[in-house]
C-alpha cells in the first residue's frame, strides 16, 4: 500500500504553500520524512523553520517543491 495522506482542506497554510497544493493531493514526504498518518504532518510544520521540502503525489506523478515562509 502506497503511504501518504490525503489533502482535504488547508488550515493556516500561507498563500506560498496554498499556490502548490491542490485539494486531493496526496502529502507523501516532508523534509525527507516520509508521511503515513496526519499527525506527522502536523509535527513537520509546527518545526520551526522558514522552508520545507515537499514531496506530493498528484495524479500518480510524483512532484517535489520547495515551500518558503
Amino acid at each position: 500500500m502506497d503511504k501518504g495522506v490525503v489533502v482535504l482542506e488547508f488550515q493556516g497554510l500561507g498563500t506560498v504553500g496554498r499556490h502548490r497544493l491542490e485539494i486531493g493531493d496526496v502529502l507523501v514526504k516532508i523534509n525527507d520524512q516520509v508521511i503515513s498518518v496526519v499527525q506527522q504532518v502536523a509535527n513537520s510544520v509546527v518545526e520551526v523553520r522558514r522552508d520545507w521540502k515537499v514531496t506530493i503525489r498528484r495524479g500518480g506523478t510524483e512532484i517535489i517543491f520547495d515551500v518558503f515562509l
